[in-house]
């Protein structure tokens, strides 16, 4: 069978090359010939064009909008970031199963959908509508014709609410799909507002890979390091990152980080999505606040701390708690102000990894039996 999957791929983001990676591979392992729409919208690449300043909304998406084209800039004129851009690309080209047709907006995916017997959307935060777009029909797979199957896959809002501007246009959308699940609990209070049509709950893709498998490249460091790895907020992460260094004699070690405005301690190297995982495999501990960085931390059996996100981004925290309280490892959530001798602390007390792992299996097969009853495969 042949299955469109449409996801945020094409964004510089280890999470989101995998975790696209991840659907593929299974997918390939059933017998499918799964591809990867390649949908590049503005929003996510460039920002887009501004838009004329009529209300509060029109203000804040511009200079999200103007953040986005200064930090391109800004890419380009790094050589490590510049680096880092090259890696992600010669990852999308060389491991993602691509369209042969690029799409800028829906309007395009409309007019010329790909071929398919199925489409899939998902994973990742696609149903999280940004402040600089809105919804976007095509991360509800408004394109292609009706008789073709059509569900999500492990679709995240992101946090446990949405504005409640955006829910009309959910409403709309969601009831054109065969089938529907989500990636949090959250997301199905979220749908039950506005539907009535069920929704499952599945773990994200990269839990339908046996990522030791998977050749990785070669890398360079020992395991002396920590890896670290943050997004969103660099609120107290100089700090946390110094003190470990300081009191464990380790360095820590840092992906370049394209969207990074804070200082850091630590090594910073650009690294391809697949040395991503080997640098992770070979340190000593993980040290992250992203969702992703702490699914590969547990798939890679790495002792590790997930730091809760302050702030107005502590919504976001939603998607680690979760993840964290269904496998039992909320003891790994801590706030980034914790005192590094209980950190050390929590980084050496060993994890029940047999524990974790028979959950981890309850978990992904039922992703997998999702995915099946609907490809109708048994």
């Amino acid at each position: 069978m042949k299955i469109g999957i449409l996801t945020f791929h094409a964004v510089p983001n280890f999470g989101a090359a995998l975790q696209a990676f991840a659907l593929q591979s299974f997918l390939q392992s059933e017998g499918h010939e799964p591809f990867i729409i390649d949908y590049r919208p503005a929003y996510l690449t460039t920002g887009g064009p501004f838009r004329f300043p009529k209300s509060k909304e029109d203000l804040k998406a511009n200079l999200i909008k103007a953040y986005q084209k200064v930090n391109t800039l800004r890419a380009y004129t790094n050589s490590a970031k510049r680096r880092q851009l090259h890696l992600f690309s010669e990852f999308h080209q060389s491991h993602l199963n691509l369209s042969k047709t690029s799409y800028r907006t829906i309007d395009e995916l409309r007019k010329n959908p790909p071929k398919a017997d199925a489409y899939i959307c998902g994973s990742d935060q696609i149903w999280n509508p940004p402040v600089q777009h809105g919804v976007d029909p095509a991360c509800f797979l408004d394109f292609g014709p009706n008789t073709v199957p059509k569900f999500s896959y492990s679709a995240s809002f992101g946090s446990a609410t949405i504005d409640q501007r955006f829910l009309p246009d959910i409403e709309t959308l969601v009831k054109n799909l065969d089938a529907v699940s989500v990636r949090e609990q959250s997301g199905t209070a979220i749908l039950d507002q506005i539907s009535t049509q069920p929704v499952e709950v599945v773990p994200d893709p990269t839990f339908l890979c046996d990522w030791d498998k998977i050749q990785k490249p070669r890398v360079s460091s020992d395991s002396e390091t920590v890896f670290s790895y943050f997004l969103r907020s660099g609120e107290g992460v100089y700090d946390f990152q110094k003190n470990l260094s300081d009191q464990s004699g380790l360095t820590v070690l840092e992906p370049v980080n394209l969207l990074q405005r804070w200082k850091s301690y630590s090594k910073k190297t650009p690294i391809a999505p697949l040395g991503f995982l080997a640098e992770m495999k070979k340190a000593r501990w993980v040290i992250t606040n992203s969702f992703h960085g702490t699914v590969f931390a547990i798939l890679l059996r790495k002792p590790f701390l997930t730091a809760t996100l302050p702030g107005k981004r502590g919504k976001l925290n939603e998607r680690m708690t979760h993840l964290l309280s269904t496998l039992g490892l909320l003891d790994r959530q801590i706030s980034i102000t914790e005192p590094t001798s209980s950190v050390l602390e929590l980084l050496e007390r060993e994890i029940d990894w047999p524990k974790i792992e028979k959950r981890q299996k309850s978990l992904s097969e039922e992703g997998k039996s999702y995915l099946r009853q609907n490809l109708k495969l048994s």
